[in-house]
């Protein structure tokens, strides 16, 4: 009987968990910075989503790692070169000098005093990006307790204009019948 009513509860609570093995790197730099603790809150919101999967019956791993790098060029440096998967940056260290052609954003993150981006290679694998972008709005809530600086975190200050976002972040946005409006994220 325990079963029956699980059963019931799955679909209407629309879980979802991962469908793949995730080994990613995430750039940031020291750990004395609010990139450091969004990079560490990215694994976590992760490793909630391998929780789900375990619970749901899935096998999936999860290696999530965070790189200590020397700043914003050293994190856009460390994704070309293929030796993290994401950075988070600061986007008030991007300057004209950047190169920012070949990255694309997963999440915008709002913040009190500085704003920041969640990026990767536009090369990207869509289906794990959809992933890391599915985990991190189930669990945007936990955001908000990570620092003061995410306090008024919310699902509509997860973009920003003129960045365009990875096609597997549009995939995620698409799965859940979103629509983005002037840059903005809605029906939710």
């Amino acid at each position: 009987m325990k079963y029956l009513v699980l059963l019931l509860i799955l679909p209407i609570l629309n879980l979802s968990a991962l469908t793949n093995d995730l080994e990613i790197e995430i750039a940031s730099n020291s750990s004395l910075t609010m990139e450091y603790i969004i990079a560490k809150g990215v694994c976590k919101m992760l490793n909630r989503q391998l929780e789900l999967s375990k619970f749901m019956g899935g096998t999936n791993k999860l290696d999530c790692n965070v790189i200590i790098s020397k700043g914003t060029k050293s994190n856009l440096d460390l994704i070309k070169l293929g030796e993290a998967d994401y950075a988070v940056i600061n986007i008030s260290e991007i300057n004209s000098n950047n190169d920012l052609s070949n990255f694309q954003a997963v999440v915008y993150f709002k913040g009190i005093n500085s704003d920041w981006l969640f990026i990767t290679s536009k090369k990207s694998n869509a289906q794990k990006i959809c992933e890391v972008t599915e985990a991190l709005f189930n669990n945007y809530l936990e955001f908000s307790y990570l620092h003061s600086d995410f306090k008024n975190f919310s699902k509509e200050s997860f973009t920003i204009k003129k960045f365009p976002f990875h096609i597997g972040a549009f995939k995620y946005f698409d799965k859940k019948n979103c629509k983005i409006i002037k840059d903005t994220i809605s029906d939710f």
